[in-house]
């Protein structure tokens, strides 16, 4: 709520205190913990989160849908940075718009698709653990715009553009990297160790 958040964005000042505007971490987020019960969160504006060392949207386990939500303004923690963190499960995260830090999956089986991500001072997307699919989105204004430091990523049918080092960068491993479009990237694809397959 805007009262919560001190913001006065969507509700205006339903607690008659003045104009107010919310700021990062001022709350924790919202976890999905539970492997058993899936959820779906969609249509949702997820805001001012990332107190302390949490993210505005974890995910641990399952098989839970996120859906056209827009996840910004988050605070960006030295431990656990980003907007969205994926650690475990099989995950969807869908035609969401994710902007000001990481996407960051580090487990599971997650996959992202036709998301907007946008405006990152690092990575767009980063890629520590798991076996993700990545595919469809659209990833600008970031220094890389995804970077994978593990093997068995998918990569494919994404639009790259406008990323201060690379693209894509891969570090490790065996991956697939198919039918992206890069553009205005120091570097398209830039590999340091592994055997990626490039198409």
């Amino acid at each position: 709520s805007s009262d919560v958040c001190s913001s006065d964005l969507v509700w205006g000042d339903t607690n008659n205190n003045g104009s107010s505007s919310g700021t990062h971490g001022q709350w924790g987020g919202l976890t999905f913990t539970n492997g058993t019960q899936p959820s779906q969160l969609s249509y949702t504006n997820i805001r001012y989160g990332g107190y302390n060392i949490y993210p505005g949207l974890k995910i641990t386990a399952g098989s839970h849908q996120v859906s056209h939500c827009s996840l910004s303004d988050m605070r960006v923690s030295e431990w656990e940075a980003g907007p969205v963190s994926i650690s475990g499960g099989n995950p969807t995260i869908s035609n969401c718009d994710v902007s000001v830090s990481t996407l960051s999956i580090s487990g599971g089986t997650p996959t992202v698709t036709d998301c907007h991500i946008h405006d990152v001072s690092g990575n767009g997307v980063n890629v520590s653990g798991g076996s993700s699919t990545i595919t469809g989105n659209t990833v600008e204004g970031c220094s890389n715009g995804i970077n994978a430091s593990v093997t068995s990523q998918t990569i494919t049918g994404n639009t790259i553009k406008n990323c201060s080092t690379n693209g894509i960068s891969i570090s490790l491993g065996i991956n697939t990297i198919s039918n992206n479009n890069i553009e205005g990237c120091v570097n398209a694809i830039y590999v340091t160790s592994g055997t990626p397959t490039v198409k």
